[in-house]
């Protein structure tokens, strides 16, 4: 294939050498004229075969060459420079409140320069796959924004690699993620990407992806916190150390380090999660600890309730229906409501004035046959029972879990996906 990178960076460059090295004819343009020739070569960056980069780009085909020429002749274009924080936060000072955008000046001027570039080359349809990480909806705003020639068939393509191993990751990623404006860009991406590594390719819309690459460095910045609170913890009690206690916390591959409990819903439950974080922030307090995770954790159960708890209020004030809670266990297919997430929302709504009905047909005492007339219901724990649940029609459905299916005449509210873009 022929690709094309427009920056070359710490990223862009040893990407484009990687793509050259697995058959690609590989064009690169930098706006930075010190990074068009191979004297910019990182020397940290190793190639397939623990070869230098400079030694890569030697056997492999690809050269510099000025922005028309790249984009004129790429199929794909890889859109890598930086996004930094506005007001140069970067970490090695004090957070500031209310956080930090970033500077999209840098990708919407390139973007703007590939678009025209793109204008006056030949007619062709192409791929700009834009690597830069970004909030969710940027791109399909900058699209709207520019806007981009309809030959260019946008996408957001973030790379999980560091800094110093950048050709390692590329070549051995955990996955390769794809968000695609259209369905011509996700396949040609997954093609080219198959070319360079066996991991899987996962396709998805492009604002899904650019919350993906986000919030998995936002995962990593809580597990590092998380592991330095028990860090504190352990310094304060005599007797502990923290090596030993997260060693063993690593061993927890079906629970912990897994997609385990990773799924929007409701909040966690049962006698254990929300006591030994309730303890545990009291030992927070008791010991003086810099910041508390464990109260953090009950704080955000708590708010998140509340959210929900507005959501559907606002259906019942617009609808005029009556309200069911189906499920009050604190988990599925169970019959025990210690600790129930769904108990917390119950308060959270009776908070707001609201008496919803309860139904679960698990829970002594909780078996109150939904009504045959219209009325929402909200999902509040996803028994299997529910799962072949009929609403009568003219019913409205709030579903934290995702799992009801739509029929005739009843609306879900499937709760955590958004609207279609417009």
């Amino acid at each position: 294939m022929k690709i094309g990178f427009v920056g070359l960076g710490m990223l862009g460059l040893p990407m484009a050498l990687v793509a050259a090295s697995g058959g690609h004819q590989v064009r690169g343009y930098d706006s930075h004229p010190d990074r068009m020739n191979p004297g910019w070569y990182p020397d940290l960056e190793r190639g397939r075969d623990g070869e230098t980069l400079a030694a890569l780009a030697a056997r492999a085909d690809f050269a510099f060459a000025p922005l028309d020429e790249v984009v004129a002749a790429s199929e794909i274009i890889f859109l890598t420079v930086q996004t930094p924080s506005i007001g140069s936060y970067d970490g090695t000072g004090p957070f500031p409140a209310g956080g930090a955008e970033y500077n999209l000046r840098p990708v919407r001027q390139a973007l703007a320069a590939i678009a025209d570039a793109a204008r006056r080359a030949p007619a062709m349809r192409r791929v700009l796959a834009v690597m830069s990480t970004v909030l969710p909806g940027t791109l399909r705003r900058l699209a709207h924004e520019l806007p981009l020639p309809a030959e260019l068939s946008l996408a957001h393509v973030p790379a999980f690699a560091a800094v110093g191993t950048y050709v390692r990751d590329i070549l051995n990623p955990e996955f390769v993620l794809v968000g695609a404006f259209d369905a011509h860009a996700g396949e040609r991406l997954e093609t080219f990407f198959r070319t360079l590594t066996d991991a899987p390719v996962f396709v998805t819309g492009p604002e899904n992806a650019e919350l993906i690459k986000t919030s998995y460095n936002g995962y990593i910045g809580l597990k590092i916190g998380f592991a330095n609170a028990l860090m504190e913890v352990a310094h304060k009690t005599p007797g502990c150390d923290v090596d030993a206690v997260v060693d063993c916390l690593a061993l927890a591959t079906q629970r912990l380090i897994s997609p385990r409990y990773l799924r929007g819903g409701l909040g966690d439950g049962g006698g254990c999660h929300p006591k030994e974080n309730a303890a545990l922030a009291a030992l927070a307090q008791r010991l003086e600890l810099s910041f508390d995770p464990f109260g953090s954790n009950m704080i955000c159960r708590d708010r998140q309730s509340e959210w929900l708890a507005g959501l559907i209020e606002g259906e019942c004030r617009a609808n005029c229906l009556p309200l069911w809670l189906l499920g009050t266990a604190f988990k599925p297919n169970v019959s025990i409501e210690t600790g129930s997430p769904a108990l917390l929302l119950l308060a959270a709504l009776h908070r707001r004035g609201l008496q919803p009905h309860i139904h679960d047909p698990l829970v002594p005492g909780r078996f109150n046959p939904p009504p045959a007339e219209p009325a929402i219901f909200v999902l509040g724990m996803p028994h299997e029972l529910f799962n072949d649940f009929k609403a009568p029609p003219g019913s409205i459905i709030i579903d934290p879990w995702r799992r009801a299916v739509p029929t005739a005449g009843v609306r879900v509210v499937a709760v955590g996906r958004g609207p279609e873009p417009s």
